[in-house]
């Protein structure tokens, strides 16, 4: 059995928050935490959690930023000291 707590960014119950002091939460189990909720789950436990669901894949593009290798001829920067 693996010590590893699941990826909660990839459960469907998994939630950002408003909430800065605690930022992400688990809508199964109801609390909102600092860090992923299948931590808090694994170390208060000692077990994985129970309630992971994969979220199902749609199809959709995830859309990555890249930085441009050379910036375009319009764009200017200057650093001041």
């Amino acid at each position: 059995m693996s010590q590893h707590a699941p990826n909660c960014r990839r459960c469907e119950h998994f939630h950002v928050t408003w909430d800065n002091a605690n930022p992400l939460g688990c809508t199964k189990f109801g609390f909102k935490t600092r860090q992923l909720p299948s931590v808090d789950i694994l170390a208060t436990t000692g077990k994985q959690c129970a309630f992971f669901t994969a979220k199902e894949e749609q199809g959709q593009q995830v859309f990555r930023f890249q930085r441009p290798a050379v910036l375009p001829d319009h764009c200017t920067f200057s650093i001041t000291g």
